[in-house]
This record gives C-alpha cells, sequence and structure tokens, in this order.
C-alpha cells in the first residue's frame, strides 16, 4: 500500500510539473523547465548571515524597511559620492523614490565622515555640485549615513522612523 501511494503522489507531481493539460508526457528537462524560481532571499537580521551586532548592514536595513511596511527593492547600482569614503547602496521605495546607504564601519567613522556637510543639503557647502537628482533628506543612525530623495512627506517620516527606531 505504502507504494502505490508514493506513485500516486509522484504522479500528482509529474501530473502538476506538466499542466495537467499536456500529453502527459514529460522528460527532466521540460520537468526542470518548468519548475517554480527560487528567489535567494536576503538574510534575515540576527541569523549567522546578518547576525545582529548593533551596526547597521544591507540585511538589517532591508528588513527593517519590510517590516515597516515601505516594500524596498536594492538597485543594481552603487553611487559614489565624492565627498563620502564610502560606496552607497541604492534602493527604490515606492513608485519614484530613492534611499542611498552608506555603510560605514562604525558610529565613529559615521560621524568623522559628515562632519562638514550641511545636513540640510547635504552637500560640504553651498558651492559643491549636489549629488541628489531629488530633494535630499539626511538620516543618520549609528554606522548608517542614509539620503532619501522624496516629495511625500509621509514617505520621508515613515523612513526616518524606521531607520532611526533604534539599533539593527
Amino acid at each position: 500500500m505504502r507504494h502505490s501511494h508514493m506513485c500516486v503522489v509522484v504522479a500528482v507531481a509529474i501530473a502538476a510539473l506538466a499542466g495537467c493539460g499536456d500529453s502527459g508526457d514529460i522528460d527532466a528537462d521540460t520537468a526542470v523547465a518548468r519548475a517554480p524560481v527560487v528567489v535567494p532571499q536576503t538574510p534575515r537580521a540576527g541569523s549567522p548571515d546578518c547576525p545582529s551586532d548593533g551596526q547597521w548592514k544591507h540585511c538589517a536595513l532591508f528588513e527593517r524597511l519590510t517590516r515597516a511596511g515601505l516594500a524596498p527593492r536594492k538597485l543594481d547600482d552603487t553611487t559614489h559620492v565624492e565627498f563620502l569614503p564610502v560606496p552607497g547602496i541604492r534602493y527604490g521605495v515606492g513608485r519614484t523614490a530613492t534611499l542611498t546607504a552608506f555603510y560605514f564601519a562604525d558610529s565613529v567613522a559615521a560621524i568623522a565622515a559628515t562632519a562638514g556637510i550641511d545636513t540640510v543639503t547635504v552637500r560640504p557647502n553651498a558651492s559643491a555640485v549636489a549629488p541628489w537628482t531629488g530633494t535630499p533628506v539626511f538620516i543618520r543612525s549609528a554606522n548608517l549615513i542614509a539620503v532619501f530623495e522624496s516629495d511625500n512627506a509621509r514617505q520621508i517620516e515613515r523612513i526616518q522612523l524606521a531607520i532611526t527606531a533604534g539599533t539593527p
């Protein structure tokens, strides 16, 4: 009885992969081609791949923004801003907003790197060329410097609260 039950399970799985309306013949290549695509997940904060050590890193920020209901998506490009020594990782938020995160080794390095930056314009001085395409909002938390570009006041507040709500 066990063997026949196993055959039924295998037959059901093959039928599901075959789309139930096909001829019923399925080969290994077809089964692989029709198998669901598994998208790699960002490690969760607190996991071995993303330890909760009080320092911001991509996985911790991504999880925090996701839990805040902001549905971030990591963009493929990084940003280099001449007055910051580390590259920024860009995230899309909503339809048009962009969050650029600069991860420093520690909070001392983040504070030192931004000591000469005007936090309203997010540039070293009024004559410097602004690297931002929209209106920038400066956010600092521990070793993270984030610049959020959005004209939506509610979205700005949600991002600020998600990032500054405590250590990652």
